[in-house]
């Protein structure tokens, strides 16, 4: 008991002193022109901007702090017009000269601007070790927004990392400045998150409470662009738990709410829900528009849905395409995919490292801290401070050790999820293959075959004795086919324009005779018919496949 009561005491001695110390600094004044603007960047960043433009020439004159002060306005400004540029080093700097000598009232801004610097370079090791200096800036509790939107960051970074718990409780803290502000317009981006974090992990209920609850702010506060993306988020949620009526009411309701709605995600969402319902016209609408976007995922999302709606259509032609397409999309995605998680997992790896280093420099800083107090005070109470640093140290050293351990173990977990989606993706492409070429094998065998008609044992006779055939008995064969296989001919001259040689090429391909026999019978090379067949496909497909791939199709109408 005694001794408790004695580093009690002792604690309170060196916070005494630490704010004595602190009552000693410099109270920093500036003009009343960079508090104005200070006032203006939230509510006004573009008039705020035009301030700074205007005093430019005026900083040359203006005491050090001041400048510096212009200068973190300056990126403020830009970060909230949405034109800051990560590249530049600027924000860093100006961090490390608060660190030193600054205004320690600006400390927080000045981290969390190096921070919003690492984290738009994707350097999110470096970006979360400002963010926590940010909110361990004893001046923090003063400005609570900042406070706010570093606990987002933070949040956002760990949602990247699939660290979900973390991500949940920074995004709750998040909210919590937000309600010290009475900020309502700034409480709906942490709900919103929060919900996007129950609905990644398939607690689809939770995460509709936290939209809705959202939205109901985002209501009260007017905003339709708030209010349309909740509505979204609301109909992205309903189609999952397959409520798909539901969902386009939802849709319906963004799209009236704001024009901005409709976004990659509303297309998405809109085509699986009205191929479900059976209106493929408009599924095939937003299909169409997904396929104009730029992404990777709405192009992989469109040529799904392509292949579902004209296999229920029976237009395994168009199938086949959008097969082919969904699979040259799922191979990029999956690419990127890999490439993704692997910087993600060294990223994860590298701030446990940094961290690890991190710790033990402020060890390292608090003992050399310790020292210079311990001068000018009795030497029991220097014994007592190091013990304590001490312990300090060995708890710091345990918990990073654990800390590690637990990376070491998620990013095993990572590359086992990895190989599952890897095999559930390769099952799921052997289907569709599968599925294709039953449909297609299913066609084949309820069709006569032309093997049984006169006009192909009159050809085979001309084979036999190595004789081209003649204009009337192409005519002749072309009739037998479009017999067997009406629209063939309307197919392959009206909607691919091909010529009569490459034409006739094709009846005899669905005739089934073979590139040798061809050559026969049109009095060419078998080289010459290779020729034609791959030509065709390029033609049609823009593709550059064997001629194999074109008598695959020829077989196929």
């Amino acid at each position: 008991m005694i001794k408790k009561h004695y580093l009690r005491s002792c604690d309170i001695l060196l916070t005494a002193m630490l704010v004595a110390f602190a009552s000693c600094s410099h109270k920093h004044q500036y003009p009343v022109v960079l508090t104005t603007i200070d006032s203006l960047c939230e509510s006004r960043p573009d008039s705020a901007q035009a301030l700074l433009k205007s005093i430019e020439t005026d900083t040359a004159n203006m005491a050090k702090d001041s400048r510096m002060y212009y200068k973190l306005l300056t990126i403020r400004c830009a970060d909230k017009l949405q034109s800051f540029d990560p590249s530049d080093s600027l924000a860093v700097h100006i961090a490390r000269y608060y660190e030193k000598d600054g205004d320690p009232n600006l400390l927080p801004m000045a981290y969390y601007y190096a921070g919003r610097t690492y984290y738009e370079l994707n350097d999110y090791p470096q970006a979360l070790q400002f963010f926590h200096k940010t909110l361990e800036s004893p001046e923090i509790d003063n400005n609570l927004r900042i406070k706010r939107v570093a606990y987002s960051q933070i949040g956002n970074i760990m949602l990247y990392a699939d660290y979900f718990d973390e991500a949940l409780e920074n995004y709750r803290q998040s909210y919590h400045c937000a309600i010290q502000m009475n900020d309502s317009l700034n409480m709906v981006f942490p709900l919103r998150n929060i919900g996007n974090i129950f609905r990644f992990t398939l607690e689809l209920d939770s995460a509709l409470v936290y939209y809705q609850k959202a939205l109901h702010i985002a209501e009260q506060c007017r905003n339709s662009n708030r209010i349309a993306g909740l509505c979204v988020q609301m109909a992205a949620v309903l189609s999952e738990k397959k409520e798909y009526e539901n969902a386009n009411n939802w849709l319906t309701k963004a799209k009236n709410e704001s024009p901005n709605a409709e976004d990659m995600t509303f297309y998405c969402i809109a085509a699986h829900n009205y191929k479900l319902l059976g209106n493929t016209d408009s599924a095939l609408f937003y299909c169409n528009k997904l396929v104009n976007e730029e992404s990777y995922h709405a192009k992989h999302d469109a040529y799904s849905e392509f292949v579902d709606i004209y296999n229920a259509r029976k237009e395994y032609d168009k199938a086949y395409l959008y097969a082919l397409k969904f699979k040259q999309q799922n191979d990029s995605i999956e690419a990127l995919m890999a490439q993704e998680n692997v910087a993600k997992m060294q990223a994860i790896y590298k701030f446990q490292h940094i961290e690890n280093e991190n710790n033990a420099l402020k060890i390292q800083h608090q003992r050399d801290l310790s020292k210079t107090i311990l001068l000018s005070i009795i030497s029991i109470i220097a014994v007592l401070c190091a013990c304590s640093v001490f312990r300090s140290w060995r708890k710091n050293i345990k918990d990073n050790n654990e800390k590690i351990k637990v990376f070491e173990q998620t990013i095993a977990l990572l590359e086992i999820k990895k190989e599952e989606i890897q095999e559930q993706r390769d099952k799921e492409k052997e289907m569709l293959v599968s599925q294709l070429s039953s449909v297609m094998s299913e066609r084949q065998s309820h069709t006569p075959s032309i093997r049984e008609t006169d006009v192909f044992l009159l050809i085979q006779n001309y084979v036999n004795h190595n004789k081209g055939l003649k204009n009337e008995h192409w005519n002749t064969l072309s009739t037998e086919i479009n017999k067997l296989y009406p629209n063939f001919e309307s197919i392959l001259l009206g909607k691919y324009g091909i010529s009569e040689t490459e034409y006739r090429v094709c009846l005899l391909i669905k005739a089934g005779f073979s590139p040798k026999e061809m050559g026969i019978l049109t009095n060419s090379s078998i080289k010459t018919i290779s020729s034609i067949r791959k030509r065709l496909l390029k033609k049609t497909f823009n593709v550059n496949e064997t001629p194999s791939q074109w008598d695959k199709f020829i077989k196929s109408l």
